[in-house]
């Protein structure tokens, strides 16, 4: 009874004290007092309960955070993006309340996220109108450019997409005329290989685990690796001795990248005046002829 007793005197006792303390907080509580007082706070846990009394602490300094931030947003008069993006950052570098901040810092990220979307909508108004000219120049530019990430992420993926779609259409109109060029028997017998743009950026797992697909992307990921981004394989030629695509070229829309025994090159096509095949026994091989480059054999036999 005697310990009870004192543990209800001595609760009576803090929570008097602590009343007292909330009863004389200041209405503009400023950052130093509401930490003076919080950890007053903090010493009387064990013995009483402090949520009640630390809500009506927070309360009060949310009402001073609150007219604090709007008076400096009206000061700082922010309009242009730059303006704008600087009291961003200044309020997130202030120690105020997270749930006190961020609904103005909500509102100014949209702000800077309709400035970022009109600017980009201007380099770019509909993505699915552009050409791949066109979409190259815009991806260029809206990367180079001071936008929100993720605004600048979402836009970079359609544009990306786009482009894709349109290169991907363009090299499989090449690879069909490439195919009516080949007869089926020559394709059939030979080391000539047209690819399937569609089916290899599907990833089709059917195809790409097969094993001619194995050799192809043997030779895509060794010296063809260089390909631009929007840069698909045409075709893929074996010019290896054990048909394994270490040697060989790869005929892209703009490139030929070739692998002999000992060299590794790439060519542009539109440096290429000539292509033929010889079959003499020291020169028997595939070339290319260019007033720049010469003649250049970029494989062995290809079995037609």
């Amino acid at each position: 009874p005697l310990v009870k007793s004192l543990t209800e005197m001595v609760k009576k006792a803090g929570e008097q004290e602590l009343d007292n303390i909330v009863e004389h907080i200041p209405d503009r509580v400023t950052a130093k007092q509401y930490n003076q007082i919080s950890k007053i706070m903090d010493g009387y846990w064990r013995i009483v309960d402090t949520d009640s009394r630390r809500k009506k602490l927070d309360q009060k300094r949310a009402v001073v955070e609150t007219q604090e931030i709007k008076a400096f947003i009206v000061k700082s008069n922010a309009k242009d993006r730059k303006s704008l993006l600087e009291v961003y950052k200044k309020l997130q570098e202030q120690d105020y309340n997270k749930n006190t901040v961020e609904p103005f810092l909500e509102k100014i990220h949209d702000r800077i996220y309709e400035i970022d979307e009109a600017a980009i909508k201007k380099i770019c108004a509909d993505p699915a109108t552009l050409d791949f000219e066109q979409g190259m120049r815009a991806y260029s530019m809206i990367e180079a450019g001071d936008f929100l990430p993720e605004l600048k992420a979402d836009v970079l993926a359609i544009i990306d997409k786009r482009l894709i779609r349109l290169k991907s259409d363009e090299c499989e109109q090449l690879t069909r005329k490439l195919s009516k060029d080949f007869n089926s028997s020559v394709l059939a017998n030979s080391r000539v290989h047209i690819c399937d743009i569609r089916a290899m950026k599907r990833g089709n797992a059917e195809q790409t685990d097969s094993p001619e697909m194995i050799k192809v992307n043997n030779a895509l990921n060794t010296y063809a690796s260089g390909r631009g981004k929007y840069e698909f394989p045409l075709l893929v030629c074996d010019g290896s001795h054990f048909r394994n695509m270490d040697q060989g070229f790869v005929l892209t829309e703009d490139h030929i990248f070739y692998k002999g025994m000992f060299d590794s090159e790439v060519i542009d096509v539109s440096d290429i005046d000539d292509v033929y095949c010889k079959k003499r026994p020291l020169r028997r091989g595939f070339y290319v002829y260019s007033k720049k480059y010469g003649e250049i054999k970029i494989a062995n036999s290809l079995g037609f």
